[in-house]
């Protein structure tokens, strides 16, 4: 038996070329039309495109789209990035003091560290989730500072 999977990617663009791909192919005809998916899933954004992309109907694809080029506030923001980080100490010293000489801001820098510690991820992965909101830094440095910033 065999069965006919899909993995979305959330792709560039904050997942608009993601929610574009399905209503693309939707025009395709012939040997390279969309098939009938057994499975649909999704990595990051794409995990939201995936149901939509599943069900494979026009409404259902020109819905995911509408979500993406007019997001509204609810309970999936798509376009926000919040920034956030914990602290275990009582220290007064402000996160931009204690990071003061480093290239990228305090935030970005405190989301990191927060990201590795608290879902146990590896360097790496951190440095691809910062990649798809448009930060560019290396797994070396992730490991500089969670080494000199985290749980203190």
């Amino acid at each position: 038996m065999t069965y006919d999977i899909l993995v979305i990617s959330g792709g560039g663009d904050w997942g608009a070329f993601g929610a574009g791909v399905p209503k693309g192919w939707r025009r395709v005809t012939g040997e390279f039309a969309r098939p009938h998916f057994d499975v649909v899933t999704g990595v990051s954004t794409g995990a939201l495109i995936a149901p939509f992309a599943f069900l494979g109907d026009e409404a259902s694809i020109d819905r995911i789209l509408q979500m993406y080029r007019n997001p509204q506030e609810g309970i999936v923001n798509l376009l926000a990035t919040r920034m956030v980080w914990q602290s275990c100490s009582m220290s007064t010293v402000t996160p931009a003091t204690r990071c003061k000489n480093h290239r990228f801001p305090a935030e970005i820098i405190s989301h990191a560290v927060w990201l590795y510690f608290r879902f146990c991820l590896s360097f790496r992965d951190v440095e691809e989730l910062l990649l798809e909101h448009g930060v560019v830094v290396t797994y070396e440095a992730i490991r500089k500072w969670c080494r000199k910033f985290g749980q203190q």
